[in-house]
């Protein structure tokens, strides 16, 4: 279920002239009202457009360098046994289980590289609520990649109270490669100056990007944010267009309320 980038041109120049023409329109009221009180910039609804950035930018930049983590084979120090998660929580601590366990649970078998045999038909979902660091794990059918991508894509929309929730789905090996570039991803973004950090401006051409030393021995918690990139980088263009769609949504609702009389 790797991507082609190539695949994918067409699609990135779409979303870049879509992209494009909310992002003019949004930059234009935002940066209207900004100019008349600059306090607006530190508003969410307002500095989504702000100094040349637009919505869902980041999303972009976390595929970019998704591509740069499977060049560099970054993924090969972080193995599969050493990935885990917080299962329970616990008084003295949160309880881990490791992702080769629950594997070989679902499988019915010590080997946990018989939960992807053919004949298993199952898929592995690690669903993160908003603000819960203790996923939850649940095995659905499925049968095939495109069956895959719908459950995935569903199962990273906003919960039906409103709250987000991401998650990851493991249906055959190369899933559980994403998942382990999805945690090289998570940790080259931290070593560069965090998440706030993916934009455009610092991950072009020519910039110089810091690599992590990875300890292959260390263990590497599974957690919301690493599901969240695995969605991102592989729909990032549903993701994208849905948050600069939600950030136009933000900002006209923003400019109404200003124009509401007290």
């Amino acid at each position: 279920m790797d991507d082609n980038w190539t695949r994918d041109d067409e699609n990135r120049r779409e979303l870049t002239r879509i992209g494009r023409e909310l992002d003019e329109r949004g930059r234009e009221m935002a940066q209207q009202t900004i100019d008349q009180n600059y306090l607006y910039r530190n508003d969410p609804a307002f500095a989504a457009f702000a100094d040349g950035h637009f919505p869902g930018e980041s999303i972009l930049v976390s595929r970019m360098v998704y591509e740069i983590i499977k060049r560099l084979n970054l993924a090969e120090a972080i193995p599969p046994q050493r990935l885990a998660f917080f299962r329970t929580e616990r008084a003295d601590g949160m309880g881990v289980e490791f992702i080769e366990q629950t594997f070989a649970s679902i499988a019915g078998s010590s080997d946990p590289n018989r939960f992807f045999d053919e004949d298993q038909q199952k898929a592995l979902t690690l669903t993160f609520e908003e603000g819960s660091a203790v996923p939850h794990v649940q095995t659905v059918r499925c049968t095939d990649e495109d069956e895959w991508r719908n459950i995935l894509l569903t199962l990273n929309q906003s919960s039906p109270t409103g709250s987000k929730q991401w998650s990851i789905v493991i249906h055959s090996a190369e899933d559980l490669i994403r998942l382990q570039r999805a945690v090289a991803l998570k940790d080259l973004v931290a070593l560069n100056n965090g998440p706030e950090a993916l934009a455009l401006d610092n991950f072009r051409v020519g910039q110089y990007v810091l690599i992590p030393d990875t300890d292959v021995n260390q263990v590497h918690i599974i957690d919301a944010e690493v599901a969240k990139y695995f969605y991102y980088t592989e729909h990032y263009y549903a993701a994208t267009l849905q948050e600069i769609q939600q950030a136009i949504d933000r900002l006209e609702k923003a400019l109404s309320d200003l124009k509401s009389p007290n």
